[in-house]
């Protein structure tokens, strides 16, 4: 999807987007997981629901292994002002590139 063409939101006009669906109309809309061919120490996440109003997302991080090694809940408030307001999680791992998996659920 891009904003402002395939989907009215709160990211900045002409970014492009990845749609995961819409659960009430049968479309998925379900939890995206990430998983790096080599590890990193941050990651950012720009995130919007599909219908408007107050949501929460949980973000959980893996190493290499598979072991957990954060998570945590972010609300938001989903618009469609197109301008550049959506929640954004920036994540760092202080010790290392330890990161090798990102799970977003909403």
């Amino acid at each position: 999807m891009d904003e402002g063409t395939g989907w009215i939101g709160n990211f900045d006009y002409g970014e492009n987007l990845v749609w995961t669906g819409n659960p009430n109309f049968g479309l998925g809309g379900g939890g995206f997981a990430i998983v790096l061919a080599n590890p990193v120490s941050s990651i950012g996440i720009g995130i919007q629901t599909n219908l408007y109003g107050i949501f929460a997302s949980t973000i959980t991080l893996f190493d290499t292994g598979g072991t957990q090694i954060f998570s945590g809940i972010y609300n938001g408030d989903s618009t469609g002002s197109e301008g550049g307001d959506h929640l954004f999680i920036g994540l760092g791992d202080i010790t290392g590139p330890n990161i090798g998996a990102i799970v977003i659920r909403p």
